[in-house]
Formats: structure tokens, C-alpha cells, sequence
């Protein structure tokens, strides 16, 4: 039996604060268009990868409460991956002004923890959900200035929300994705995918750090995801039963978070606040995940 650690344990209630405290506190810092539909020769490969996966995942070698707890909490945190003040995973571009702890600017290209000012080229961490997406108006370099398309409409940007946990600190972190970036979280979706019809998401160790894409507009950084394997393949578990009790609250917290948010900043297609689907917004999120 493991011993009761006390400083575990009060890491674990902070980590949990910061999620209440991300969720009071979250702003707006706002999006590509959502998947498309599979064609039916996709669908089958697809399905045979999976049934492949759910075999590999069946021959692991397990503890019987681990085993037992995925299976209780299968796919929790997937069902929406598809084709301020708060604690901001992003990456620093090359015209950001993200200030490090020390005063100087971050490296383009790193990622960019904002509530401790720190920057780090990867990160390993348990992704505990992703939202919904939702349409956002954007904002000129000023941060008050509205942008706008030529023909003077609002110009509208399709978000996706990331909510997650440094596993080296348990540190929870929010992380919005957008554009080019919503490809590379799709992908990452499809894979996962394969796994959690026997386990939760956010039990996976999955390794964030960045790539550099060519786009219309030239070089973009975005982040990629990667599920860490073991030697023969197989991807990575938490394996400590009380960490993954405190990560599937952490879920919850989070999901409050992205229906807040998305209460207080999704714009209908002329650019004016969809403030009347509040509670059908809510819902959605909480029945989605």
C-alpha cells in the first residue's frame, strides 16, 4: 500500500484550487473550419485500427484496480476532439511579449507556461479535455481593436479549448487552439481515439512541444501532440490510482471552465454574443463530455 504523503497530497489540493481560481478568473484571448466528414474507406480503416489497438491494449500487463478504474472512466475527455489571468499554455511567437521570470523575452518557438513565466521547449503532461468549438471575434496587436474583413464584417476565429496538467508539478494549464493548430490536435484526437474505448484520456502521458509549418502566410509554430511509448510500443500510463482519482476531478473543474468561457464569449455570425444559448451552452458541455 502506498504511504500517505502529505506533501503529495497538498499539491494535489492546489493544483485543484488553481483550476477553481483558472475558472473565476478566465478572459477572452481568442479561430479554420471544423472536421470533415469521413469518407466510408476511412471509416473501415479506421475501425480496423481500432479493433488492432483494443487488442494491444487488452494484452498489457496491468494492475487489476488500474485496469478496473479505465474501464469505469473509458473515454473520458475525447468527445469533443475532431477533423487575462489564467494558466495559459501557448507558444511564443516571433512578435510575442512574453517576459520570462528574469525580465527578458521568451525564445520564439518555446513553449510559454504564463502564470509562472517560464518556458520550456517540451512538456510532459495528462490532457484532461478539449471543448467544443465555438466562433470568437479577434482582436489588432493593440488588444482593443476589433478585426475586421475587408468587406467591414467581423472577422471570426474557430477555437477549440485544451485543458491540461504538467505531470512533473501538477500544474493545470489551459491552451487555445486555433487555425493551423486545430489540425495538428485533430490528428493527435484520431489517435488517442484508438486507446480510449478502454481508458480515460487523461490517464495517457502525452508530450507537448512545438514544429514549425509552412502556411499561405508563411512559418507558423504549432504545438504537437505525442502519446510516449514504451519500448515495445505501447503508450504510457499514470499508473498511481490516487493521481488518477484527483486528474478525473480535475476534468470536471475544467469543463466548468470551458462553459464559462464559452458563455461569456462565443459570437453568433454577425459578431453579437450568443448570451441567450447560455444554459443550452452549458449543458452541452457538461453532457458532451
Amino acid at each position: 500500500m502506498k504511504r500517505f504523503d502529505p506533501l503529495e497530497e497538498a499539491m494535489k489540493e492546489e493544483a485543484i484550487k488553481k483550476f477553481r481560481k483558472a475558472g473565476e478568473m478566465l478572459k477572452s484571448e481568442p479561430a479554420n473550419d471544423p472536421a470533415k466528414e469521413l469518407e466510408p474507406w476511412e471509416r473501415k480503416q479506421e475501425s480496423q485500427v481500432t479493433a488492432l489497438r483494443e487488442k494491444e491494449m487488452k494484452s498489457l500487463v496491468l494492475p487489476e484496480n488500474i485496469r478496473m478504474f479505465f474501464n469505469e472512466n473509458a473515454g473520458v475527455g475525447t468527445e469533443n476532439i475532431s477533423s487575462g489571468a489564467l494558466p495559459q499554455l501557448k507558444i511564443t511567437e516571433a512578435n510575442s511579449k512574453n517576459l520570462l521570470q528574469n525580465g527578458n523575452f521568451s525564445t520564439p518557438g518555446q513553449l510559454y507556461y504564463s502564470p509562472t513565466k517560464e518556458e520550456f521547449p517540451s512538456v510532459l503532461c495528462s490532457l484532461l479535455a478539449v471543448s467544443r468549438g465555438f466562433y470568437t471575434t479577434t482582436k489588432e496587436l493593440d488588444g482593443e481593436t476589433l478585426k475586421r474583413n475587408e468587406d467591414g464584417t467581423l472577422k471570426l476565429k474557430f477555437t477549440q479549448l485544451v485543458g491540461g496538467m504538467i505531470l512533473a508539478n501538477q500544474t493545470p494549464f489551459v491552451t487555445f487552439v486555433s487555425g493551423t493548430r486545430l489540425d495538428f490536435m485533430w490528428q493527435f484526437g484520431k489517435e488517442v481515439k484508438l486507446y480510449t474505448k478502454n481508458t480515460p484520456m487523461f490517464a495517457f502521458e502525452v508530450l507537448l512541444s512545438t514544429q514549425k509549418v509552412e502556411t499561405k502566410w508563411g512559418f507558423n509554430s504549432v504545438i504537437k501532440y505525442e502519446l510516449t511509448k514504451d519500448e515495445e510500443g505501447n503508450p504510457s500510463f499514470i499508473r498511481n490510482l490516487a493521481t488518477l482519482e484527483y486528474l478525473k476531478k480535475a476534468v470536471d473543474l475544467v469543463k466548468e471552465m470551458f462553459a464559462g468561457f464559452i458563455r461569456d464569449n462565443e459570437v453568433n455570425p454577425d459578431g453579437s454574443l450568443t448570451s441567450n444559448k447560455t444554459i443550452e451552452v452549458v449543458n452541452e458541455i457538461k453532457e458532451g463530455f
